[in-house]
């Protein structure tokens, strides 16, 4: 069995078109994979921290969280070649998952410290978040339901910026914040879901605008 290249690229550029037959023809692609993919990641956050050591005894549990970050910045990728439109938005985000996939894969190999790690993920969610939010073309932002929802991503993404803030003032914490420490790590985990939930809130009211 042999795979055309070529005709492989032209089934997948035609993927945003079906999507958005099916639901309409304004139906924007990626959503609900994205969406997906941030939800399961972001429980497996969860788990990580419940199962403690014995979690990070396997390298590819450990390398999880940076793979999830690598398919979600390649979909993106996808995204910004086939589809027609906000092209430097897509890739924008494309970029900031992709080397955030790179910078926590050095972090849990032990290459650079959570402190170096956290450096590029404060800002890259602070960029992100006006990137999905604000700089998206969705309506005015008092009427467009659209507009209301990706302003809600945004400002999950600015809750986790927050989180690792707080996290990075904790790094050398005392014994006394390390419960608090372990809340921040839960919480950040709990975001992601939070985060992979509203992008499926915006595949389901899209068309609402």
């Amino acid at each position: 069995m042999t795979v055309d290249p070529t005709a492989f690229l032209e089934t997948a550029g035609t993927l945003p078109l079906h999507l958005g037959e099916s639901h309409g023809g304004d139906t924007p692609p990626g959503h609900p994979f994205f969406g997906a993919m941030l939800l399961f990641i972001g429980s497996i956050l969860v788990v990580e921290l419940l199962a403690g050591p014995v979690w990070r005894r396997h390298r590819f549990l450990v390398a999880l969280w940076p793979l999830t970050l690598l398919v979600v910045g390649l979909g993106l990728l996808l995204v910004t070649d086939v589809q027609e439109t906000e092209k430097s938005l897509h890739l924008t985000l494309s970029v900031l998952f992709l080397a955030g996939s790179y910078t926590e894969f050095q972090y849990r190999s032990g290459r650079i410290s959570r402190y170096g790690a956290d450096a590029f993920a404060v800002p890259a969610l602070i960029v992100g978040g006006f990137v999905i939010g604000p700089m998206h073309p969705n309506g005015p932002i008092l009427y467009s339901t659209m507009a209301q929802l990706h302003l809600l991503v945004a400002t999950v993404c600015w809750v986790l910026a927050v989180i690792k803030l707080a996290e990075a003032r904790l790094l050398n914490a005392t014994s006394a914040s390390l419960s608090f420490q372990t809340g921040l790590d839960y919480s950040f985990g709990v975001g992601v879901m939070a985060l992979g939930f509203s992008l499926l809130l915006v595949q389901q009211f899209h068309g609402a605008h």
